[in-house]
C-alpha cells in the first residue's frame, strides 16, 4: 500500500500542465484509475475535463452522424477539441476499421492543433504497437502522440486478481 501514495503523486505530477499522457500496460494495472485522478485534479483546479471510454465515444459519434440534425455531432466534435483535458480510455480495444482510424486521427489532430491536453490509456505495449493496431492513419496519429504525450508504461499485477478476487471467480462444474 506504500506504493499507492507514490503512484498517486506520480499520477498527479504535471496534471495541471498541458502535456498529455500515454498510459500503456496490461489490464488491471491502474491506467484508468490514475487517469481519473488527473482528470479530477484538473477539474478541482478550474479546468474543463472529460474522460470517456473510446468505444463509447465512437458509438456517440456514430449515433450523432445518423441523426438528420448536425447540431449534436458538431457539439461532440467541438467538445472534444475544446475541453481543457480529454482522456480517451482503452484506445485499441475498438474494431479496427478505416472509419475508426479517421475518427481517432480527427480527435488527436484537433487536440494537437489546439495544443490541448490529451490522455490516452491503452493495452498496447507502446506508441509503435498502437500505431500498428490503428492501420492506415497509424503513422500520423503516432507521430503526434510522440510529441504530445510522454509514454508511461505501467507494469504491475492485475489488481482485480488481488485481495481475494481469485476466490470470487465463478466456478463452473460439469455434472
Amino acid at each position: 500500500r506504500g506504493n499507492t501514495k507514490a503512484a498517486r503523486e506520480l499520477a498527479l505530477h504535471g496534471a495541471g500542465q498541458e502535456r498529455g499522457r500515454f498510459r500503456c500496460g496490461a489490464p488491471g494495472v491502474g491506467k484508468t484509475h490514475r487517469t481519473v485522478a488527473i482528470v479530477q485534479h484538473a477539474v478541482a483546479h478550474g479546468r474543463s475535463a472529460l474522460v470517456v471510454p473510446f468505444v463509447s465515444l465512437l458509438d456517440e459519434i456514430k449515433g450523432a452522424m445518423r441523426k438528420t440534425e448536425k447540431g449534436e455531432l458538431e457539439h461532440i466534435l467541438k467538445t472534444l477539441k475544446e475541453v481543457d483535458c480529454l482522456a480517451l480510455d482503452d484506445v485499441g480495444t475498438q474494431q479496427d476499421t478505416p472509419w475508426v482510424g479517421e475518427r481517432l486521427y480527427e480527435i488527436v489532430n484537433g487536440r494537437y492543433n489546439a495544443r490541448r491536453q490529451l490522455i490516452i490509456t491503452t493495452n498496447a505495449r507502446g506508441v509503435d504497437d498502437l500505431e500498428s493496431m490503428i492501420g492506415k492513419n497509424g503513422p500520423q496519429i503516432a507521430s503526434r502522440l510522440r510529441e504530445m504525450t510522454p509514454p508511461y508504461i505501467m507494469e504491475a499485477d492485475d489488481y482485480r486478481m488481488k485481495d481475494g478476487a481469485k476466490q470470487n471467480e465463478l466456478k463452473l462444474e460439469v455434472a
